[in-house]
């Protein structure tokens, strides 16, 4: 409470004034006894009825009107935090809610998650808007998606605010901005923004500011959502034998002081080992030889911090096609970088818990390519017509390739060529432009893009880039990276080789995000039992099979015309079971999401102009009413007693 409405009810305090003056009228005079009067019968005086009609009336009504003074001195000095959009000229406005419902906002604000103060704040700003407005909603959870989309229906906004609940996807706050660019440039309204209701942890504390440099501007209310709080969180457990693999994630390597990781089977703890001071580490922890390979485990943190959801996980002990494959000529691999070739190196960077399998030779049988989920091919001199025959069967089944397209690549054995991948000839040049476009990287980290320095580069004729979506892009137009779809799988296409020698890519961080997109492609694509929460499994089949979550409670399958999926939305274990046939499959958490550290917002995300978040509360109006009846009352209450006295 500030100091100035303290002073305004300390007026409050003349309430007393009517007590003491009743009561001053209530001392009576000193009586002296008549013996006579004893002879005469008993009456009460009239003017001891009327103190007593004053003393519970007006004493009533007199003190109602002194705290009616202090409030009414005292109101126009309140002030309450509540949101409120900024209007130019009082024109109508377009509104595109962005609502973070990411797993860093189940943190704790108070008595409160930050995702019940980040909606509370969305209804307040909806509260604002008026006949007119244009609102959109948009959540931050990765991937992020379209709640609600361009209506001036503010019912329906409403509607799509309550169906955000909590999740533990991670933070896109990048695509959710450019997903509430599009829609705001569609509404009609020349007065339109975006309204960003985030923590702004999305593992990117060193990214641009977030705004900078926006096409809509972007207003980013409640900073209290941004306070940097610790915590660790258990990103994976996997059973290996008489010992459990972990891998846990902290935000600052102060977080993991004083915290270890215990495995219980049950309410029993069967293993543990404390926590090294790094902001992230991977180690076994030995349990008992006596348990039960059968028998169920769980991992959790010791101790506490500012995220819960995220200290226990299942201990899972997973099969199938969680392999990947590299096919590159070890001759050419560590020359520059040193041990392995670059791919390998890279994907190890990326999981260290990934099976990393490198092949001789390019396969040629459906068989053979059935073990894995993803498939690397570093420059391979074109692939027969068994391998073009195996990978399209492949690729149509749910599977993720990537073709890196090198010197030798160009000098293909005749009768070998690069179907499904690329269709036609590829050759190879010699002479390569000065670096590539950082614009038309999409979707793939731009740092190094633009000075990149090879020895040469691949090029397909104009129709390769025919149904494929183009990633990158080199300074003159051709394409550098392109993703396209056959069947349920993808097939992506490098018109750079993987080695170092030829090209200096593998040394940028376009090349870790590419290899990283492609590994989670392939968990999409329902052929990794293991997939980051958000990202989808497909469940192929011609029955529907039935899906119970970490809570035991049955989960919803989603059908939008390329074939059922399945979104897990919490982090845990999940049981798909097909008639007699039950599997299981683990959702993780991302490691970014531990981290709680906000990210930058440009100055103009807090302009006034944009928005308010400090409105006061005028209740004079109401206060003088009352005054007025007080008043009122008063007054009647007096006419009443005249009357009264009036009477024989």
């Amino acid at each position: 409470m500030r100091f100035q409405v303290a002073l305004g009810l300390l007026v409050g305090l003349l309430v007393v004034a009517p007590l003491l003056a009743h009561l001053l009228r209530r001392r009576r005079a000193d009586v002296v006894p008549f013996a006579p009067a004893r002879l005469v019968p008993k009456a009460s005086p009239v003017a001891k009825r009327r103190a007593k009609l004053e003393d519970r009336g007006l004493f009533a009504l007199r003190s109602l009107a002194v705290l009616g003074l202090a409030l009414l001195g005292a109101t126009p000095l309140v002030r309450c935090s509540r949101l409120a959009v900024g209007r130019s000229g009082g024109a109508s406005v377009g509104l595109v809610l962005v609502v973070d419902d990411s797993m860093s906002m189940q943190a704790r604000l108070g008595q409160q998650t930050r995702l019940v103060r980040a909606l509370a704040g969305a209804a307040e700003v909806l509260g604002s808007a008026r006949e007119g407005d244009g609102v959109a909603v948009v959540a931050a959870g990765a991937p992020a998606r379209v709640v609600l989309a361009a209506t001036t229906e503010l019912a329906a906004a409403e509607r799509a605010l309550a169906s955000i609940v909590p999740t533990d996807r991670p933070t896109d706050l990048d695509g959710a901005l450019a997903l509430a660019t599009s829609l705001a440039k569609s509404m009609p309204q020349a007065d339109r923004r975006v309204v960003v209701l985030s923590d702004l942890a999305d593992g990117r504390s060193e990214a641009p500011p977030l705004g900078e440099g926006a096409e809509v501007p972007v207003w980013a209310p409640l900073p209290e959502l941004r306070a940097r709080a610790p915590d660790c969180g258990l990103v994976r457990a996997l059973r290996r034998g008489a010992a459990v693999r972990v891998r846990v994630a902290c935000g600052l390597e102060a977080d993991a002081e004083g915290r270890a990781v215990e495995v219980l089977a049950g309410a029993q703890v069967v293993g543990s080992r404390p926590l090294e001071r790094k902001a992230s580490s991977e180690f076994e922890v030995p349990v008992a030889e006596t348990l039960d390979a059968a028998q169920p485990l769980r991992a959790r943190l010791t101790g506490q911090d500012a995220l819960a959801a995220d200290d226990e996980a299942p201990v899972a002990s997973l099969g199938g096609p969680s392999a990947v494959a590299v096919v590159s000529d070890a001759s050419q691999g560590g020359v520059e970088t040193g041990g392995p070739p670059p791919i390998e190196q890279a994907l190890g960077a990326i999981d260290e818990a990934q099976n990393v399998r490198p092949l001789p030779v390019v396969p040629d049988h459906v068989e053979d390519l059935a073990a894995f989920s993803a498939v690397f091919l570093d420059d391979p001199p074109g692939l027969t017509p068994e391998a073009r025959a195996a990978f399209r069967v492949w690729l149509d089944k749910g599977g993720v390739g990537v073709l890196f397209l090198g010197p030798r690549a160009g000098a293909a054995i005749l009768g070998a060529a690069f179907d499904p991948f690329v269709p036609g000839p590829v050759r190879w040049a010699d002479k390569a432009p000065k670096g590539a476009d950082p614009a038309s990287a999409f979707s793939l980290p731009a740092q190094g893009l633009d000075d990149l320095a090879p020895k040469g580069r691949a090029l397909a004729e104009a129709r390769a880039a025919e149904g494929a979506t183009v990633l990158a892009r080199w300074t003159d137009g051709a394409p550098l990276v392109m993703e396209r779809p056959v069947g349920r799988g993808l097939a992506y296409v490098v018109t750079l080789p993987g080695s170092a020698e030829t090209s200096d890519l593998p040394l940028r961080p376009a090349f870790v995000g590419l290899l990283d997109d492609a590994l989670e492609a392939a968990k999409a694509h329902g052929t990794d039992r293991r997939v980051t929460v958000g990202m989808a499994w497909a469940l192929p089949g011609a029955e529907a099979p039935r899906v119970r979550g970490p809570d035991g409670r049955p989960v919803p399958l989603r059908d939008d015309g390329g074939g059922r999926r399945l979104v897990p939305e919490r982090a845990g274990l999940y049981e798909i079971s097909s008639g007699a046939q039950a599997e299981a499959r683990i959702a993780e958490i991302a490691e970014a999401e531990v981290d709680l550290r906000p990210r930058a917002a440009a100055p103009a995300t807090t302009s006034e102009a944009l928005g308010t978040s400090r409105a006061s509360v005028d209740a004079s109006p109401y206060v003088a009413l009352l005054l007025l009846v007080v008043l009122a009352g008063e007054a009647a209450l007096r006419l009443v007693q005249w009357r009264r006295e009036a009477e024989p």
